[in-house]
């Protein structure tokens, strides 16, 4: 029994650390994005941040009703473009 509980401690800090660490790395995923859409928010916001698909992705950019930010370091970025 004591093992399980180890490891559900070790588990728990790990996940608690991991969160932690995100918030000040620079590449790291940041609250909002983390959180359940619409939990912060009474309503529905100008600068809300979607996940959508690809086929929806390319009707929102010929329409020009969506501006895409690539979050990913620059050197990421440089190797796909």
């Amino acid at each position: 029994m004591k093992s399980g509980h180890r490891v559900l401690l070790i588990i728990v800090l790990a996940a608690i650390s991991g969160f932690i660490f995100n918030q000040f790395y620079t590449s790291g995923i940041r609250w909002p994005l983390l959180l359940p859409e619409g939990l912060l928010s009474s309503g529905e916001q100008e600068n809300a941040v979607y996940i959508i698909s690809a086929d929806s992705l390319y009707f929102y950019l010929n329409e020009q009703r969506v501006m895409v930010i690539d979050l990913r370091p620059a050197e990421d970025f440089r190797l796909d473009h």
